[in-house]
């Protein structure tokens, strides 16, 4: 997940960065500051929060403004398969974005009262549910001609010219490196620490072997299969959570 998300900062800062070995730079100089902020990341990504959810509305409010993109006859007929592949996929990659989220989620809760857990699970939930909607209302119109394309919102966003393209690419860049903080950290944490500098380097090593294979490739061989892994995760967990509450 970590290599990915760093191949995605790579492919955005490449994107938006005219210069020689953007993509590479960007990999590079995204894993280096995230890990760096290991020690203390909670209010970074706070931080990084605040400007990211505004970003993200405007981006899909913007995107729900594009006339929708007429695709080619063939690629409107879907089978029964293609409907089942996609929930599948749906759930797979809830159960990994909630397994990417819970360790960071659970540091920021140890920090607060019972009050306050409860009050950031409810805005959190809103928040994220908000943006489902929204981002569903804006890019479902457009399913088609999107279909399989690595940056849908930089795409229907480019119709509103360079502000348009960058705030695409800003808010996705954004999106990608708090997702790589938080994985991150959530194996620093687990990692004794004695032996944390060293897993540092560890994880700065694999992580960009890892990104090299390329976003789309990570996104298209790599995920399901962890999403899926993470889902059948959580069924466990949770069944076992419900077996101790029970005695």
């Amino acid at each position: 997940s970590a290599g990915g998300m760093t191949a995605a900062a790579g492919e955005l800062v490449a994107l938006t960065v005219p210069v020689r070995y953007a993509r590479g730079m960007g990999m590079a100089l995204s894993l280096v500051l995230c890990l760096l902020a290991l020690r203390r990341p909670l209010r970074l990504m706070e931080g990084l929060g605040r400007l990211l959810i505004p970003l993200l509305t405007v981006a899909f409010i913007l995107c729900r403004g594009v006339a929708p993109v007429e695709a080619k006859a063939a690629e409107t007929t879907l089978a029964p398969w293609d409907y089942a592949r996609g929930v599948l996929l749906a759930l797979a990659y809830a159960g990994m974005n909630v397994m990417l989220a819970a360790g960071i989620l659970c540091e920021a809760g140890a920090h607060c009262v019972t009050r306050g857990r409860c009050r950031g699970a409810a805005w959190c939930g809103l928040a994220l549910g908000g943006l489902l909607c929204l981002g569903n209302a804006a890019l479902l119109p457009h399913a088609q001609a999107l279909r399989n394309a690595a940056l849908p919102t930089v795409m229907l966003l480019r119709a509103f010219g360079k502000p348009g393209y960058y705030l695409a690419a800003g808010a996705l860049y954004l999106a990608v490196v708090t997702t790589l903080l938080a994985v991150l950290r959530a194996l620093y944490l687990i990692v004794e620490k004695s032996i944390r500098r060293l897993c540092r380097t560890l994880l700065f090593i694999m992580t960009l072997a890892t990104s090299l294979l390329g976003f789309e490739d990570i996104v298209a061989i790599a995920y399901p299969f962890l999403g899926l892994l993470c889902f059948g995760l959580l069924m466990v967990a949770g069944k076992g959570h419900s077996s101790r509450n029970k005695s």
